[in-house]
């Protein structure tokens, strides 16, 4: 399984310092001295918040954890209130991350789903959508085969997986748009001027069988997207059932439909909300 860290920022601390400690926690951890590999990670967190290695540290703790005490409900609290990691904003943004992974573990099944539907709705990058729309289905997936069968479903129930397999695919296929470089930087830029009411424009486009197509409302909405051919007559229609504020995100396929020019609309509650064109390649 892929895992998204949030990171980054600028690394300010005094060359060799953070580096020897992170090795001496590291060879802790693989000589299974957990308790003092614990210890000499937050202590170069305290030290060094702007350090990288401060942040690898942050994820070491999560991988740690079941080794020394098994208490995520404690390090959620720790990435969550400790000060050095919330007076730095990467730190912070990692550590609320982290802390959401704690709550999987903890099987505090509402409040991971609902987190990863905030940064679906609200994401600071694509990547950050992209991983949260993963981690979601993943979440799901734990949840029905934790024996809470009657489980919290959150309002994105186009993320719940159907089985494994589709959500392999799924994951397979949103890491194919990964990295979000100059070969994606239109979808990057769409997403960050798309409006409210407004179709992105598909992504691969022509395609042959399945392209990505992101919408965005102002308020929740019943919701349809119709395909139709280059004379208006349509010829795919699908059911999208209500939606809440934010971005929402459809994988359109028509291996059904022959080569050619076509229209997709977006409807909300009945009205025609935007149009955009696409080209089907076989």
């Amino acid at each position: 399984m892929p895992v998204w860290c949030p990171s980054g920022g600028k690394d300010t601390s005094v060359p060799g310092s953070d580096e020897a400690i992170y090795t001496n926690a590291k060879d802790l951890f693989e000589t299974e001295f957990y308790a003092q590999s614990k210890d000499s990670f937050q202590l170069l967190i305290n030290q060094y918040p702007e350090s990288h290695y401060s942040h690898a540290s942050m994820k070491d703790l999560f991988a740690l954890e079941k080794f020394v005490s098994n208490n995520y409900d404690s390090l959620m609290q720790y990435y969550r209130t400790n000060d050095s990691i919330q007076a730095d904003s990467s730190l912070a943004k990692l550590g609320y991350f982290l802390a959401n992974k704690c709550d999987v573990k903890l099987e505090n099944w509402q409040t991971a789903i609902y987190w990863y539907e905030d940064v679906i709705q609200n994401p600071e990058s694509t990547e950050d959508s992209i991983f949260a729309i993963i981690d979601l289905g993943y979440t799901y997936f734990l949840m029905n085969n934790s024996g809470n069968k009657a489980g919290y479903t959150g309002k994105m129930l186009e993320h719940i997986p159907k089985s494994m397999k589709e959500f392999r695919e799924k994951r397979d296929y949103l890491l194919s748009l990964l990295p979000v470089d100059k070969k994606n930087q239109a979808l990057e830029n769409s997403l960050k001027t798309l409006k409210a009411g407004e179709l992105s424009q598909n992504i691969p486009n022509p395609f042959s069988n399945t392209t990505t197509i992101y919408y965005k409302l102002f308020e929740s909405g019943l919701i349809h997207i119709k395909v139709f051919n280059h004379i208006g007559i349509e010829v795919k229609a699908i059911n999208e059932a209500v939606k809440e504020k934010g971005l929402h995100i459809i994988d359109l396929n028509v291996n059904d439909l022959p080569a050619g020019i076509y229209y997709y609309s977006l409807l909300i509650n009945g009205k025609l909300s935007d149009t955009k064109k696409m080209v089907v390649v076989k």
